[in-house]
């Protein structure tokens, strides 16, 4: 399975860490303001390459990528001074859909041969923190941009992804009542996930990915044994569910239970009902593309070290059919 809360592997093959760390708090304590700006910016920017692009849910399920104001998709937007990524709609497609931000008027469903995504800009808080308290960190860099930046920025674009998500799906269950949603009681099983591939693949599409909790994953887990058979019942209950596709196909596990599951209303953190969601592949999905590139910022002000996390980033769906939902309730 492809787990979306653990560390990454070739973060050590960036650098040295222990060497690059000296260089850095030597930066941050006696070295010039602009040097610790390009350094800490050059290392720090190198790094959320690798690493954003391996954790946050929605970069694995549209065709990621970066894009450049030359590229000749990107374009002045007609209403504005925005900027635009212009998209073909898939031919089988009935609809497209963009993800609109920061208080922008939502988009309705767009018909015809090609669709615009708005360029948005997400931009994570300033996260401040006095350099003798850095010294604490073993990787100080790292610490900045893992705990305050990156988790911050692929929070928000996950939030909004699933909420323009969610609101197809509804949309969808409005006009055609069980043609985006399975609903039911109780665990997970197999027939119900069966159930919602079904959604996708009687529509010339194919269900390619899952995505889901960890609480909805243990759910299904507790199978029995006429379901798994014996000796890969055997294999999980000593190693667990160690592989990376469930009734052959791809699944992704999230911990954002407040992002993908349904919480109770009184703040408990509990969840109330499970969602499991399909997916097509990315081609027939929809796109992720950011501008040039993230930005990582950071500054030393009289003894506070100050960082950022700054992306242009288009969100949209080519075909709303290329997505359902298992919803059952706890």
């Amino acid at each position: 399975m492809q787990l979306l809360n653990t560390d990454n592997d070739q973060f050590e093959k960036l650098a040295e860490c222990q060497k690059v760390n000296q260089q850095f708090m030597q930066l941050v304590r006696f070295g010039d303001p602009q040097e610790l700006k390009k350094f800490a910016q050059e290392y720090g920017n190198a790094w959320i390459k690798v690493r954003l692009r391996e954790r946050a849910v929605m970069r694995k399920l549209l065709m990621f990528g970066n894009v450049t104001v030359s590229d000749r998709n990107v374009q002045r937007n007609t209403l504005d001074d925005t900027l635009v990524y212009m998209k073909d709609i898939e031919p089988f497609s009935r609809a497209a859909s963009v993800v609109t931000i920061r208080g922008r008027g939502e988009a309705q469903y767009i018909e015809g041969k090609r669709y615009a995504i708005p360029f948005a800009k997400f931009v994570t808080p300033l996260f401040m923190k006095d350099e003798n308290e850095l010294l604490a960190y073993d990787l100080p860099l790292n610490q900045i941009i893992e705990e305050n930046s990156a988790k911050d920025l692929e929070e928000k674009q996950d939030a909004i992804g699933f909420a323009k998500v969610n609101q197809i799906i509804a949309d969808r269950e409005t006009l055609f009542a069980g043609s985006a949603k399975v609903t039911g009681n109780g665990e997970i099983t197999k027939e119900k996930i069966l159930d919602l591939f079904n959604l996708l693949d009687q529509r010339r599409l194919v269900a390619d990915a899952l995505v889901m909790t960890w609480t909805s994953y243990n759910s299904f887990l507790k199978q029995t044994l006429q379901t798994f058979g014996d000796p890969l019942l055997s294999e999980i209950i000593q190693k667990g569910y160690t592989y990376d596709r469930i009734l052959g196909r791809k699944v992704y596990i999230s911990v954002k239970n407040d992002i993908i599951d349904v919480l109770n209303s009184n703040g408990s953190g509990m969840v109330t009902k499970r969602r499991v969601y399909a997916f097509a592949a990315p081609r027939y999905l929809g796109d992720f593309k950011v501008l040039n590139d993230t930005k990582f910022y950071i500054e030393n002000r009289f003894g506070t070290v100050m960082s950022q996390l700054s992306e242009m980033a288009a969100i949209g769906f080519g075909n709303i059919h290329a997505m359902a939902c298992l919803e059952m309730t706890v």
